[in-house]
């Protein structure tokens, strides 16, 4: 199956359209590159978890990396949002991303959610507020922050988006208003980001620009990608911005934001400027990666248990990081590969893809 029909079929919020894309094949091919890249880089910053705080894995070099890397996700999901939008029926869409984003949420969620029911993990532990104390109360801020798991504040912070999907086609159907994108940058800047991400909507309003800013690149894609294509050395050293502009605290996080979300740009131009011919394994990779992203958290804590049950060596330096990343990976993608071997066509609705 072409890269086009596998992006169509099976994008990575599954937002299915019946009319075809405006771009030719070609242009689908660095975006679902681009997808694999991008869960990858979400594995690599949670697989720290498995190494001590001493490590380099943990130094200032590394957060500066690794912060706020898992926009990517964001910015992509903007983009195909976008360009899979020409026949956009709202109700359809709630109905898609309720099957193929939250139920896939939920089912994932369950292991996690009866480990706090149970008592094995305290609420606290979660940033819940001390009133929090009943099973259902306990249910619902977990479900509704995605704090039970790392990676899980994503999915409610995606649900608002999915709810503004029609703000989102009238700015798109008017581009001028693609020209409030650094206005909510300023305010990305001054908000930072939900402390323990609690407050999905907080989330939603600092990663804002950045879904918008996916949107108007799939927009204005055939105007803007050969530039990108061109300066992407250049806007790839913006992963140094924060070493440059020392904020002391405040506004910190808006440079983080900023700075990635150039080095995403510069990404997307690279993968635009090389990627020709895509092996059909990569675009296997590429929709496999939403289950990836649900169920690599607890390969992590898994692999953390048998560090502590097991006289297993610890890893460490920066080569064991990106070895662990690359098992962390393996084993989701296996796990993910096994769920569809078993469920066949609902696996969608259990892992995600």
């Amino acid at each position: 199956m072409g890269a086009y029909r596998v992006l169509k079929q099976r994008t990575l919020l599954d937002y299915r359209v019946g009319a075809a894309p405006r771009t030719r094949r070609e242009r689908l091919q660095y975006i679902q590159a681009a997808r694999v890249i991008a869960i990858f880089l979400v594995v690599l910053s949670h697989t720290r978890f498995l190494f001590p705080p001493s490590d380099s894995v943990w130094s200032p070099e590394m957060l500066l990396v690794l912060r706020s890397i898992n926009l990517i996700f964001i910015f992509i999901s903007g983009f195909l949002f976008q360009y899979l939008s020409s026949s956009f029926h709202y109700p359809s869409y709630l109905k898609s991303k309720a099957r193929n984003v939250l139920l896939p949420y939920l089912v994932c969620s369950t292991p996690a959610l009866f480990m706090f029911l149970s008592g094995i993990k305290d609420i606290s532990e979660a940033g819940a507020p001390a009133f929090i104390d009943s099973p259902l109360e306990i249910v619902l801020f977990l479900i509704f922050t995605g704090n039970h798991l790392t990676p899980y504040w994503f999915i409610p912070v995606m649900a608002i988006f999915y709810l503004l999907a029609p703000l989102f086609l009238a700015i798109d159907r008017r581009p001028r208003f693609y020209l409030i994108l650094p206005l909510l940058l300023a305010v990305s800047f001054v908000l930072s980001r939900s402390p323990g991400d609690v407050s999905p909507i907080h989330n939603a309003t600092f990663y804002l620009p950045v879904y918008l800013s996916g949107m108007c690149l799939a927009h204005f894609q055939d105007n803007i990608m050969p530039l990108l294509a061109r300066w992407y050395p250049l806007l790839a050293t913006a992963i140094f911005l924060p070493l440059l502009v020392n904020m002391g605290g405040f506004g910190s996080e808006g440079i983080y934001l900023i700075s990635k979300l150039l080095f995403c740009l510069a990404i997307l131009g690279s993968l635009y400027r090389f990627i020709r011919d895509l092996p059909p394994s990569v675009g296997r990779l590429g929709d496999m990666s939403f289950g990836v992203f649900f169920v690599h958290q607890y390969v992590i804590a898994a692999l953390e248990k048998a560090q502590h049950k097991l006289p297993l060596a610890r890893p460490a330096g920066v080569l064991a990081f990106l070895v662990a990343a690359l098992a962390v990976m393996a084993v989701s993608l296996a796990i993910v590969r096994l769920v569809q071997t078993v469920a066949k066509h609902h696996s969608r609705q259990l892992v995600g893809a």
